[in-house]
């Protein structure tokens, strides 16, 4: 594998996330963005549900799907994560978090995927951005270390497994950005 990866398995082990630069997932995700852009958006109107349906047909669409399943990208992860064999155990969720009406921050509190998504707590989320995210633009917070308490208090909704706010009281939440302008990540109060 040529490309480098910016974290270690003893960081992901300790905080339970990593960043990861990989120029061939980042390629590839300038060529989504070109899909989404060329063949998706222009079809958003005002219909904000119509809008969100467009984006989930937008993540099923094959060539996304490739970017997951691609050689580089399984073995990075396999590698950061220490996973012998990858398996994918769920569909790739979208989520269009900008503050228009589509989006509308996507609506999702502080959340654990793993009990609403039909996998373990052993399961390795993958999250990759079509767009710069900061404090302004959505960016994936996490409670760096809890992952391994396992189910942490909260209660299945009908969108998520949403956490309680008790689990807030011990540890603060940290903001993952992926601009290069941005510093990689930053506490949130």
């Amino acid at each position: 594998m040529g490309d480098q990866l910016n974290t270690d398995m003893n960081a992901f082990d300790s905080n339970g996330w990593a960043v990861l630069e990989l120029p061939f997932v980042q390629n590839k995700i300038s060529e989504a963005k070109e899909l989404f852009n060329q063949q998706f958006l222009p079809k958003f109107t005002d219909d904000a549900q119509l809008n969100r349906e467009l984006i989930k047909r937008f993540a099923d669409h094959p060539f996304v799907a490739s970017i997951f399943c691609s050689e580089e990208f399984v073995e990075a992860i396999s590698k950061v994560a220490g996973i012998s064999t990858a398996v994918k155990c769920g569909p790739l969720v979208s989520h269009y978090t900008s503050n228009n009406m589509t989006g509308n921050g996507y609506g999702l509190p502080y959340h654990q995927d793993y009990p609403s998504m039909g996998s373990s707590h052993r399961s390795v989320i993958c999250w990759v951005n079509l767009a710069d995210s900061g404090p302004e633009a959505h960016g994936v917070e996490v409670l760096s270390g809890r992952h391994k308490e396992g189910l942490l208090k909260g209660e299945q909704t009908g969108s998520a497994y949403v956490l309680d706010a008790s689990v807030f009281e011990e540890v603060e939440a940290c903001l993952l950005y992926t601009s290069d302008a941005a510093d990689e990540e930053e506490s949130v109060d």
